[in-house]
């Protein structure tokens, strides 16, 4: 049987029949966002597919795309994000304003200061769900932009002029599938895309052997609005500030609660996750150590996978994939989602709305516009890793050494803010 979604149709459509100008697969937060910013696009038709009903209560046992992880907003996404005309005021955040870099039992630190950088802040921290949902909110008020779910692509058809889709609605009260017509698809579906394999994207992945633990805390004394990040032999840990109500056991004030990402080896996550709070808390105390006194509590305990996810070309015919789907990073770094924010960015300022939006010129002139940005944060994060999960004496030795000398490094240490606060390119004027 011949496959399909590999094949240009003879039988082309007429453009003036096709129903989008752009359809996005996945309603998360990078598709919610892409959506946003090409509405500003008046002319555009825009379809945005979403598999779940997102529910504001997300009970444990409800199926949604935003989930109860935190994200680190680096200061320059937070620019980028103003000029895509998000106000993230509008939603509970964190303020970042010192980062301290660590390694448990050595001498190496870097400690950065907003104010040393003449800044406020160096970013903020904003719960996946409170943004998601902000966003999905805003896409619903676009006149512009038709939300469908709970509706899954089940087959995407290649033409000259369109991709057509083919939609099963997962509403059991409704018609069962449906066809749609569109110049391009945006694929932000994540790092498991399967509209992306229906399209014949091809991806790489790198298994890291880790896996993240996640919780919420409470701390004893408060945070000072200092992120952590401390390398140890089990793992690098990451303690964020975050706010009040996020989920740890009882009412914590905002200056005490923290979000910690540990990533450990899979050989170890079965037995942390099976520890009780006390256990869980005696063992990972030590490693952050007492700069903020004792852990109070924790909420609920979750665990995602650690895979480098690459889309090998993440350009396709009337098709580019955007955030996880095109890159899902090890939270090392926290640059995951800030590289996808300059995905969509880099989106809506490089193609041009007045032509075909899926046409050829577009789609390259994007992936002109990222494939420098893309390599060197996959590659600089992917070095973290390797660096900071060795326990080999001469390298531990080596970044220590750095990490000293970066500390008492006006120039390196500038270089390393501007690593952790997204910067990368001149901003761009946006063009809607």
């Amino acid at each position: 049987m011949q496959n399909m979604t590999e094949q240009y149709l003879e039988n082309d459509v007429n453009p003036s029949a096709i129903d989008y100008d752009v359809a996005i697969s996945g309603g998360g937060v990078v598709g919610c966002l892409a959506a946003l910013a090409l509405s500003q696009f008046s002319h555009l038709r825009i379809a945005l597919f979403e598999a779940y009903i997102p529910d504001e209560s997300q009970a444990e046992n409800t199926q949604h795309q935003f989930d109860e992880r935190v994200i680190a907003l680096a200061g320059e996404s937070l620019h980028l994000l103003s000029q895509l005309g998000i106000d993230i005021g509008e939603i509970v955040t964190q303020s970042i304003e010192h980062i301290h870099v660590s390694d448990k039992g050595h001498l190496g630190q870097v400690q950065l200061s907003a104010k040393a950088f003449g800044r406020s802040e160096l970013g903020k921290v904003v719960s996946i769900k409170a943004f998601g949902l902000y966003l999905l909110n805003k896409v619903k008020q676009c006149s512009n932009v038709t939300y469908y779910a709970p509706v899954k692509i089940k087959h995407a058809h290649k033409q000259q002029a369109c991709i057509k889709l083919t939609l099963e609605n997962l509403e059991q009260t409704k018609q069962a599938t449906m066809s749609k017509s569109t110049k391009l698809v945006l694929i932000c579906d994540g790092a498991n895309s399967p509209t992306s394999a229906l399209l014949g994207f091809n991806k790489s992945h790198y298994d890291y052997g880790q896996s993240a633990i996640i919780t919420n805390v409470t701390m004893q004394l408060p945070h000072n609005n200092y992120a952590f990040e401390r390398f140890t032999s089990q793992g690098p840990i990451a303690f964020l500030p975050m706010y009040a109500n996020n989920g740890t056991q009882g009412n914590a004030p905002s200056k005490h609660a923290m979000s910690v990402v540990w990533c450990i080896n899979n050989n170890d996550v079965d037995a942390v996750m099976n520890k009780s709070e006390a256990q869980f808390i005696q063992q990972l105390l030590p490693l952050f150590g007492h700069k903020l006194g004792k852990i109070e509590s924790i909420s609920k305990v979750v665990k995602y996978p650690l895979i480098l996810s690459q889309t090998q070309d993440f350009v396709g015919h009337r098709s580019i994939c955007l955030g996880n789907a095109a890159q899902s990073l090890h939270p090392i770094a926290g640059q995951g989602f800030n590289l996808g924010i300059r995905d969509v960015f880099d989106l809506v300022n490089t193609i041009d709305a007045t032509i075909d939006v899926g046409a050829f010129s577009n789609t390259q002139a994007y992936k002109k516009s990222r494939l420098h940005d893309k390599f060197a944060t996959v590659n600089a994060t992917d070095s973290l890793v390797s660096i900071f999960s060795n326990q080999y004496f001469p390298l531990v030795v080596g970044r220590n050494i750095s990490l000293l000398a970066m500390n008492k490094s006006k120039l390196l240490k500038q270089q390393f803010a501007h690593f952790a606060m997204g910067q990368r390119n001149k901003v761009k004027s946006n063009k809607a």
